[in-house]
């Protein structure tokens, strides 16, 4: 069902109306340097054009649960700001499954590609991301 609902799901998430930018692709704090008022985003080997909130869900999934709501409400208010008539926390719930499916493949190029001594660190990621993608399947 996951699958065959993603065409209406990508069909859903461009009616809330934010527009495909530079999207860093990795985002996570770690990736995050400076102090505020001065931050400099590193590392944007992953970089693509697509959806910006495919890097709200990956920050946010790694901060602590009390931290989650506040980097959500924080993207959420900017992109209102940004785009007034989007719809950026619908858009948000509907990305989730596919953030969840896009981190799978990328844990399973990424598995394939490296040293066997490193795998053990990685090889459970893609099974996670895949059953994350299954929880997260909100409706549309």
């Amino acid at each position: 069902m996951l699958i065959s609902a993603l065409p209406a799901r990508i069909d859903a998430v461009a009616e809330c109306g934010i527009p495909d930018v530079l999207v860093h692709g990795d985002f996570h704090p770690g990736n995050v340097a400076g102090r505020p008022g001065g931050y400099t985003i590193l590392d944007w080997g992953d970089s693509f054009l697509g959806h910006p909130l495919i890097d709200e869900l990956a920050f946010v999934e790694r901060l602590s649960p009390s931290m989650q709501p506040v980097a959500r409400d924080w993207f959420v208010t900017a992109w209102q700001h940004a785009e007034p008539t989007s719809d950026p926390a619908r858009a948000a719930r509907l990305l989730e499954p596919v953030v969840a499916l896009l981190a799978a493949v990328m844990y399973a190029n990424f598995c394939t590609s490296i040293e066997p001594d490193e795998r053990i660190y990685h090889a459970a990621d893609v099974l996670r991301m895949l059953r994350q993608a299954t929880r997260s399947n909100t409706r549309l």
